[in-house]
């Protein structure tokens, strides 16, 4: 294990929600970047061994048989499911499979990316095109009452810390009514999943995290969801941790990647290009809840694309995508963290799916 990947293992749990959380990203992101080496085969099988008990001259397990490469996703058909504002565009995902995790070798990868295994998605589903916006939060909350207050995790400029001040309307900086919602909590998304489904007449849900990072590749099995795959073309596509936040913010000492995207935190909804299968801001803007609870790593997790809700670690629930804050080692699709479902924080809004018949 690298020291960065030590680094990374000891200070991830911090990152989302927590009092040090992005003082842990700081002191992540100045450690020197590495590719992680591979082990060599001998030193894996023996590890495997001393792990599961077996005794000398037991047989090595067979490795997972990844599925052939998919085809790249193309825009699919956009809907929403009522004509009134607060009804969402929602992008028709197709059903297909790929490869979950990062690679040994790829760069920025943490331990939990692992094992890279197969997931099939035989189903087709309705993803809303872009985060839940302010507004479409706000017609929820004028509806339902919806309390949401009691605080958020917030930057000030030198550390993070809880501010009994803020919350989704006031996140300490300024937004349009269409940049996405933040200071929201597990809890809130799943009451506004409840509010959209009764208004519509169709389940909406969280996705799985193997159907964010599905969604997020769009076909490819790189880093990022998009045609060449490079940390320079993430101003194109995502709101990244960059120039803008350098020049925005005095005496930011935090690495960013070395593009300007134009906006320092949240952008609107739509400012960047999508993805293959028409989705924006799978990458950055603002880290998304996905449904599942935390697992160390991929061992034993499903392969059909559904939650994985038991044997869990612990009860965090996992977050995805990376945010405005963050370098691109965090926007990577394979990137994953966590935070109590009660947490609301600057860097957090959410996303929601449907299954389609």
């Amino acid at each position: 294990m690298t020291n960065l990947q030590k680094i990374r293992k000891r200070l991830r749990p911090l990152l989302m929600g927590l009092s040090m959380a992005l003082g842990a990203l700081a002191l992540v992101c100045t450690a020197p970047v590495a590719h992680a080496k591979p082990k060599s085969k001998s030193k894996a099988a023996s590890k495997g061994s001393k792990k599961s008990g077996r005794g000398k001259g037991a047989k090595a397990a067979v490795p997972l048989k990844m599925p052939p490469q998919a085809p790249l996703m193309t825009q699919g058909r956009r809907f929403r499911d009522c004509e009134d504002n607060d009804c969402p565009w929602l992008v028709e995902i197709p059903a297909s499979h790929f490869r979950m995790g990062s690679s040994l070798d790829e760069l920025g990868r943490s331990s939990d990316e692992s094992p890279q295994h197969p997931v099939t998605i035989n189903y087709r589903m309705g993803a809303m095109e872009t985060e839940v916006t302010r507004a479409q939060f706000a017609a929820f909350v004028e509806d339902t009452h919806h309390e949401s207050q009691g605080g958020c995790w917030v930057w000030n400029g030198t550390k993070v810390e809880q501010d009994p001040a803020r919350d989704w309307r006031q996140p300490g900086f300024d937004q349009t009514d269409q940049d996405p919602v933040v200071c929201v909590s597990w809890e809130d998304a799943q009451a506004f999943a409840g509010w959209l489904s009764k208004l519509t007449d169709h389940t909406y849900r969280l996705p799985s995290e193997a159907e964010w990072e599905y969604m997020a590749r769009a076909g490819h099995r790189d880093s990022y969801g998009f045609e060449g795959d490079s940390p320079a073309q993430l101003c194109e596509y995502a709101n990244v941790g960059d120039r803008s936040i350098r020049e925005s913010v005095p005496d930011w000492k935090i690495p960013t990647a070395e593009c300007n995207d134009s906006h320092p935190y949240t952008a609107p909804a739509k400012s960047y290009k999508p993805n293959g299968v028409g989705l924006f801001d799978m990458h950055g803007n603002v880290w998304e809840w996905v449904q599942d609870c935390w697992h160390p790593d991929y061992r034993d997790a499903p392969a059909d694309g559904s939650a994985w809700l038991h044997g869990c670690a612990d009860e965090r629930r996992i977050v995805r995508g990376g945010s405005w804050f963050d370098g691109p080692s965090f926007l990577r699709a394979a990137s994953r963290n966590r935070a109590p479902a009660t947490v609301r924080g600057q860097l957090v809004g959410f996303r929601l799916v449907r299954t389609l018949p």
